[in-house]
């Protein structure tokens, strides 16, 4: 007998992605994917695996365009909240590993092994199978979630180093090399989400500040021996003159910081927390307590 997977309805709805909440959806995707091929296969008179590998490859543009290329909605009462957002990425409200994921994530996979077996695995039919399937599963990996292209055709997200926190204050100690550019943090395997904003204070070895330049010499000798000879190296993205990597076997460890050492102190004024397991969003403002000093209130928003 054939059944329906009926999914509980999101609390946060979006019109974009709920249809796919709906019962019978899952069927319904697959009898397309199988009337496309009858169609193909009695239109264009081919042999089953080549009608199967048309399916896969346009099944891979079709989806690859809509679930994770194009962004927004095509509604305007959502008020340009899932702007910024993919249709993958709005799905489930950003949860990983929901049913609908996993059941989006296996239908390129059988197709290409459909594909690729009924067609003996023959080229040039297995490399187009292998690049659709490869292009889908690293779109859908949950370390690309929001990690997307800007209108420049320029990555959207870059990573740095987090070194705690300055003298136990809120303030958020990064390291980087002033040669390069990094604007945000990534933390592995903890489905949680950080947007932390607030003013930067650059500290390299030009600032006035004997202070700031102090930090800078304690951050500088807290790296470990191995870290600190990554900022001697080549300039980064210059063309390289040797086919070999640079190699710097040594740094004498009392000399302090060099000049592409930079130090960068965050001064949050608002956090903006995202829990993707739970579905919990919460902002965090920092303002001055009638003393003069820092205090955090939190809000409870829908994700």
């Amino acid at each position: 007998m054939m059944g329906y997977v009926k999914m509980a309805p999101s609390a946060d709805l979006n019109r974009n992605t709920e249809w796919f909440t709906y019962p019978g959806v899952w069927i319904t995707y697959i009898s397309i994917l199988f009337f496309s091929w009858l169609i193909v296969l009695s239109v264009t008179n081919c042999t089953p695996g080549m009608a199967w590998t048309i399916v896969n490859l346009c099944h891979f543009m079709v989806t690859y365009h809509f679930f994770h290329w194009k962004k927004g909605t095509p509604f305007g009462d959502d008020q340009g909240v899932y702007n910024g957002l993919t249709w993958w990425e709005q799905m489930d409200n950003g949860k990983q590993l929901t049913r609908n994921r996993k059941f989006i994530t296996v239908v390129p996979m059988v197709l290409y092994l459909i594909a690729s077996h009924t067609t003996d695995y023959q080229q040039p039919m297995l490399s187009f199978n292998t690049l659709a399937l490869i292009v889908l599963a690293i779109a859908k990996f949950p370390n690309m979630h929001k990690a997307t292209v800007a209108s420049n055709g320029r990555p959207a997200n870059r990573t740095v180093v987090y070194r705690g926190f300055q003298d136990d204050s809120d303030k958020i100690q990064i390291n980087t090399d002033n040669r390069s550019r990094k604007i945000c943090w990534y933390f592995t395997e903890s489905w949680e989400q950080f947007r932390i904003s607030g003013h930067v204070d650059v500290i390299d070895g030009t600032n006035p500040d004997p202070t700031k330049l102090q930090q800078r010499e304690k951050s500088w000798f807290a790296c470990s021996p191995r870290s600190r000879l990554q900022y001697v190296g080549p300039t980064p993205k210059l063309p390289s003159l040797s086919e070999q990597p640079s190699q710097i076997s040594s740094l004498d460890p009392s000399i302090g910081p060099v000049d592409a050492f930079c130090l960068l102190i965050l001064d949050p004024d608002q956090v903006d927390y995202l829990n993707l397991k739970s579905n919990e969003r919460l902002i965090f403002t920092s303002g001055p307590s009638s003393g003069g000093e820092k205090f955090w209130t939190s809000e409870r928003v829908n994700p």
